[in-house]
């Protein structure tokens, strides 16, 4: 069953909170068309590990994806 957009946001409110600031490396977190998806500013391994290790206590019902993005300026 597809989540709803409510469920949706509550997991990007918590990867966001788990990762953003936590672990170096991650631009942003976002929810395009196909799936929650944390951005990196280079591919790097360690970094998706990292990532992997906070957001495994949230059990999540399907893995993050993630896309390198290069770093977030704010605007």
């Amino acid at each position: 069953m597809k989540p709803s957009s409510t469920q949706l946001a509550e997991w990007k409110r918590r990867v966001s909170a788990a990762v953003l600031g936590e672990v170096p490396g991650v631009s942003g977190v976002g929810l395009p068309p196909q799936g929650l998806t944390v951005y990196l500013e280079e591919d790097d391994d360690a970094v998706r590990a990292a990532v992997q290790r906070a957001v495994a206590p949230l059990k999540l019902p399907a893995p993050v994806k993630f896309s390198v993005a290069g770093k977030f300026e704010r605007r």
